[in-house]
Formats: C-alpha cells, sequence, structure tokens
C-alpha cells in the first residue's frame, strides 16, 4: 500500500524539488523493505539528482522538528525526512537524509564499508541540525553494518551512543532496533546472556510498539541464540514465529542483505534442517570472536524436551508473536532479569510463567488459547490457573480483573 500512495503522489504535477525527494526517499525505503533494491537504487538517484540542481539553504535551515527530534515532515516508521519544505531551497539535512537511505541501500545490499562511510558523513549533520531521532536511525544502521564487519564492540559502542541520545526523551523506537543491534554484537561475541538481555529488552517494547520488522528480527536472534544452546526445538519455535511475521508484512529476510540472510540460513533452522553448535559454525566476511565455549550445546529445557517434536503453530499476530519470543526466553524459569514478568501487570509471588499467565487472564482468555500462546498443552495452563487462584486467594477466574485493580500498581516506567 505504501508504495502504491508514493507512486500517486510521485505522479502528480507541481511537486516541488523537496517534497518530491521526500516522496522519493519514501518510497525508496518501502522498496528496500520489499527486497526491490533495484527500484529503491532508481528513486534515490532520481532524488540525488534533484539535488543537484535544487538551490541549497543556508546550515540552519533543518526545518521544524516533528516533536520526536525528526526534523521536517514524518514518514513511515523511522523513515522521517529532515529538512523537508514545501518549496524554495533545500537544506543540507536533506542531503543528509537521502545520504542515509543510500547508506541503507549499500548496508542491504552488502557493501558494509561504503555503508559506513554514508552513515559518518550524515550523522554528524542530523545531530548539528537537531535532528536527533533521525541520528538514533542512523546509529543503529551504522551498527549494524559495523558488526557484519567484525567490529562487534564498535557497533556496542555505537548502539550505546544511540541509547544514550535517545534517553531524556524516553524514545523508544528507535531503542528497540538499538537493543535488537546489541543483541546480535553480543551473539557474534559469544555472550549469550547478554544477547538475550538486549533481545527480551526489544520484544518489551515491542509489546506496546508491534513493529513487525524488529518483532521479526529479534525472533530470529532468539532462534539462533537457542540453536549455539543446543536447543533445536525452541531455535524452530522462535524462527516459524518470525517466518509468520515476514508473511504478514508481506517480505522475506533476504531484503535485510546477504550477509545477514547468510547467517540466518545457517542458524535459524525450519523443519528438517536443525543446525547445532557442534556442526555449523558462523559465516562472517570478517574475522569474529567467539570463544569455543559458547559453542558448547546446554541440555533442552521447556518448552522443548528431548526426543520430543516441538509445537510449530505459529502466532496469528505480531503481538503474539512478541509473547512467543519473550516466552521461549522465560520458558525454563532463567529469564533475563529485564525479560521477566516485571512489567506493569506483574503479580509480586507468582512465577515468571505464571505472571505469563495472569496476564492473559486479565485479558479474558481461554485456557485453549493461552495454551496456544504459550506453546503448552491446556491441562498445564488449567494447573498453572489453579495455582494462581490459590496464591491469591480467589475462587475464580472472573474475580482476577477486579483483585487487579484493587492490588496491582502500575510501575512507574511502565509507560
Amino acid at each position: 500500500d505504501g508504495r502504491r500512495w508514493a507512486d500517486r503522489i510521485l505522479g502528480r504535477p507541481g511537486l516541488s524539488p523537496a517534497r518530491r525527494c521526500h516522496v522519493l526517499a519514501v518510497a525508496s525505503w518501502v522498496c528496500l523493505i520489499q527486497g526491490d533494491r533495484d527500484a529503491a537504487a532508481d528513486h534515490l538517484a532520481e532524488a540525488g539528482r534533484l539535488l543537484d540542481l535544487a538551490p541549497v539553504a543556508g546550515p540552519g535551515a533543518a526545518g521544524p522538528e516533528d516533536g520526536q527530534g525528526r526534523a521536517g515532515e514524518p514518514g513511515p516508521a523511522g523513515a522521517g525526512p529532515a529538512g523537508v519544505g514545501t518549496a524554495g531551497p533545500v537544506s543540507p539535512v536533506l542531503r543528509a537524509y537521502l545520504d542515509s537511505y543510500g547508506a541503507l541501500l549499500q548496508l542491504f545490499a552488502g557493501d558494509l564499508d561504503s555503508a559506513v562511510e554514508g552513515y559518518q558523513r550524515c550523522i554528524p549533520v542530523f545531530l548539528a541540525a537537531g535532528a536527533q531521532a533521525d541520528a538514533q536511525t542512523a546509529l543503529f544502521q551504522l551498527a549494524m553494518a559495523q558488526t557484519y564487519l567484525g567490529r562487534h564492540e564498535e557497533a556496542l559502542d555505537t548502539c550505546r551512543r544511540e541509547m544514550a541520545i535517545g534517553l531524556p526523551r524516553g524514545e523508544l523506537w528507535d531503542r528497540a532496533y538499538a537493543e535488537w543491534v546489541t543483541g546480535v554484537c553480543e551473539w557474534h561475541l559469544g555472550r549469550l546472556d547478554r544477547a538475550e538481555t538486549a533481545a527480551a529488552n526489544a520484544l518489551r517494547i515491542q509489546e506496546s510498539f508491534e513493529d513487525g520488522i524488529c518483532i521479526a528480527l529479534v525472533l530470529l536472534l532468539i532462534s539462533w541464540i537457542r540453536s549455539r544452546q543446543g536447543r533445536p526445538d525452541d531455535a524452530e519455535i522462535a524462527a516459524r514465529a518470525a517466518e509468520r511475521v515476514w508473511q504478514l508484512l508481506g517480505t522475506r529476510v533476504e531484503a535485510f542483505g546477504p550477509h545477514y540472510a547468510a547467517e540466518n540460513a545457517r542458524w535459524a533452522p525450519t523443519r528438517g534442517t536443525r543446525p547445532t553448535a557442534s556442526t555449523t559454525t558462523v559465516p562472517s566476511p570478517r574475522p569474529s570472536a567467539v570463544p569455543s565455549s559458547a559453542l558448547a550445546p546446554s541440555a533442552p529445557s521447556s518448552p522443548s524436551s528431548p526426543g520430543a517434536s516441538p509445537p510449530y503453530a505459529p502466532p496469528s499476530t505480531k503481538l503474539g508473536a512478541v509473547r512467543r519470543g519473550l516466552d521461549l526466553l522465560s520458558a525454563d524459569g532463567s529469564a533475563p532479569e529485564s525479560a521477566s514478568a516485571a512489567g506493569p501487570m506483574a503479580v509480586a509471588g507468582l512465577s515468571p510463567r505464571e505472571n505469563d499467565v495472569y496476564r492473559r487472564l486479565l485479558e479474558g482468555h481461554s485456557n485453549k488459547a493461552i495454551a496456544e500462546e504459550l506453546v503448552v498443552s491446556p491441562r498445564t495452563v488449567e494447573g498453572h490457573v489453579q495455582r494462581i487462584l490459590a496464591k491469591l486467594g480467589l475462587g475464580s477466574r472472573a474475580e482476577v480483573p477486579a483483585w487487579h485493580r484493587d492490588h496491582v500498581a502500575v510501575r512507574p516506567d511502565a509507560g
């Protein structure tokens, strides 16, 4: 739909150069997400020609901010153009904005060095113009290029820089992506516990945003983590949940570049193709410091069990996919602290799994629906429900909402 709308707008006569550049940038972003790099390159080339012909505004002409530290008019998620006006000269920030999209094209095409150079050109311009959100988007994408160049610690520093910029404003959209890239970096370094924490942080944010791209990328990261831990069933559950989100979005993992796609092909299993830590190596265009100890298989844990076939039913919604990922991270009862059920609906005294069931009771889900979400049997859910009611001193599940209103305070950081 976004591509059709962009094509319709581009067909209108009388668009100013800056306005047309804005639409071309949005169109290129949509094409990139769909994996059509040739069309994205054509749009960006036309935008570049327009900028070459247009007068250039002074360095202070960045345009008004949109309230999110993103100059100009907001576009689709993470694609708000900087310094775009409806007439007159275009600002240097618009040039930087198109440079950032050129860098994204290079990143997805596998030209990592050129992508890094492009991001390093545009980020200082964004920051000087006060376009903080544009800088944050460019930073997490820069970190992705850095980690696939084998510069993992540098990429982690870039992610920390992105988070520091957004923290004072409470920005979370770019933060979720920075958490995902952080997890990928930690995974490359073999620090799987830190990778789990970053994945959980990103999914907790997506409980509110439901950004399908980020959700699918994090689910694949979880699949890689579980593959390396010798838990192929859990890895497959995560991979199939990610596959379902890609289907909902109408795209594929291959759209995000050959380096990422090649790594995913080796670590995110599909039915009948399950990599194990003892037989699979990490593909990387540059040397990657992965301790051999990180590849040692560990004992499978719930929801997997030795010799059992994993449940393959994928979630039907993006939110269901988020919960599937969080459930996989907390299934063994040792989820990272930030991935535990200590969110705004957590109840002290309930285990992480019981809190998972409790949240779904609040939403009115049946035992069958809860079982599907948590990848367990309805009988297991019934046991959890009975223990929850006993701990809370309730006689039936119908009393849970009223008890929650009276006893569970919203955490200060919930909003």
